[in-house]
């Protein structure tokens, strides 16, 4: 079976599929069966839940604890219609708990690929460190790497590897953010997701075919094109065991509440 057989069984594009064969998780081009496939699938399923369940654990409990309410059940995600995006992920995106559950939720239902660097895992994790550093009964330090596992665990496809080779000429606004861009071309991202577009200027990044968008302008461009986007948002909810006034709140105070009316969701309890 070729790679590109492997990769569309998988629901992957080729660059991701390329880096499970670096990490071995998938055999080299012509090795791998239908069998060989399935098994993987289904370990990757697996092992994805797993991580999520435990990135759950970490999080919902501290996201509108006090709102009342019981979560609703899981409605039926529709498939997606389109090849899902790969999009590089900013850890300033990351790093903010509603928002990686989003885009993790997104993810599970097949609407977008993720993809992250090292680097950005670190700095994600050194960011929630230092949110919850000063929070009575938190672990800064213990939770980061607890986050930063689950990540690489449920998406170990997505980490862009440091020697890429790629450079980038332009100068930008922060030169701290010139990784982010050299590992999204590198990957073949379709998009950058950050919080800080201003950090991003849209010539440079469309010298090099990219475009950067907020989480709350993505998702929300994606309920009015995507009948599945909502549900599968909505999922993250259940995953995090909040219930809908919960979830809403969560979102209002994750600076997303706009996202949250799209969603139809309701602030009072």
């Amino acid at each position: 079976m070729s790679l590109e057989a492997a990769a569309d069984a998988l629901g992957l594009d080729l660059w991701a599929a390329g880096r499970l064969v670096a990490l071995g998780d998938l055999p080299a081009t012509g090795a791998a069966d239908d069998a060989a496939l399935s098994t993987l699938r289904d370990m990757r399923s697996r092992r994805r839940a797993a991580a999520l369940d435990d990135l759950a654990k970490l999080d919902g409990p501290h996201l509108a604890p006090s709102w009342p309410g019981t979560p609703e059940p899981a409605g039926a995600i529709a498939a997606p219609e389109t090849e899902a995006p790969s999009i590089f992920i900013d850890a300033c995106v990351l790093a903010g708990a509603v928002r990686r559950h989003l885009v993790l939720a997104f993810a599970e239902a097949g609407r977008l690929q993720p993809r992250w660097s090292p680097r950005v895992l670190f700095e994600t994790g050194h960011a929630h460190a230092k949110i919850v550093e000063a929070k009575p009964g938190r672990d800064g330090a213990g939770e980061a790497a607890r986050l930063v596992v689950a990540l690489e665990q449920a998406y170990p496809e997505a980490s862009v590897p440091e020697d890429h080779g790629v450079t980038i000429a332009e100068r930008l606004p922060d030169e701290g953010d010139r990784h982010v861009i050299e590992s999204a071309v590198a990957c073949g991202a379709a998009l950058i997701l950050t919080d800080n577009i201003k950090d991003f200027p849209r010539k440079v990044l469309e010298a090099h075919g990219l475009y950067a968008r907020t989480p709350a302008e993505y998702f929300a461009s994606r309920i009015g094109v995507d009948p599945g986007a909502a549900p599968a948002l909505m999922a993250a909810s259940v995953r995090l065991k909040l219930s809908p006034a919960q979830f809403a709140r969560a979102l209002q105070q994750g600076r997303l509440g706009g996202l949250g009316k799209r969603l139809g969701l309701e602030t009072r309890p």
